[in-house]
């Protein structure tokens, strides 16, 4: 039975959307780095010997780094997305809003308000944890 209050449906309902939304535009982000990447190494091929190359190789690896952070973020938040929706893991849920919170200032917004509407003693209840327990 669900004894969650419409407000706090509503707005686990609209989390999952825009952690759904949010993992989207990571992925655009995404395939746009893998884009510049790509743009990177056919200019390091058309000439390898000139002047200023230095930098990209320099940019490639970083590139890459930024590219496998967006990866995660963007796994992390459509996973986070179907789990609120289901209300199910609701450590996975909390630990994605903290991720979000590092990339200022959209994500910043959803983690606050996702770590806000989970720390909730009814939402908290509807995923199965302890009504007791500390909201850490």
């Amino acid at each position: 039975m669900d004894t969650l209050a419409p407000g706090d449906r509503r707005q686990l309902a609209l989390l999952a959307v825009f952690h759904a939304l949010f993992g989207a535009f990571a992925a655009l982000a995404f395939a746009l780095l893998l884009f510049a990447i790509a743009l990177l190494v056919v200019e390091l091929r058309t000439a390898p010997d000139a002047d200023g190359n230095a930098a990209l190789w320099v940019l490639i690896p970083l590139y890459g780094v930024l590219t496998l952070m967006l990866l995660v973020v963007v796994v992390l938040n459509l996973i986070a997305a179907r789990n609120l929706a289901g209300r199910r893991r609701y450590a996975l849920c909390r630990t994605v809003a903290i991720v979000n919170m590092v990339n200022a200032p959209l994500g910043t917004a959803l983690g606050v308000w996702t770590w806000l509407v989970l720390a909730k003693p009814p939402v908290r209840a509807a995923f199965g944890e302890p009504a007791g327990a500390q909201a850490t």
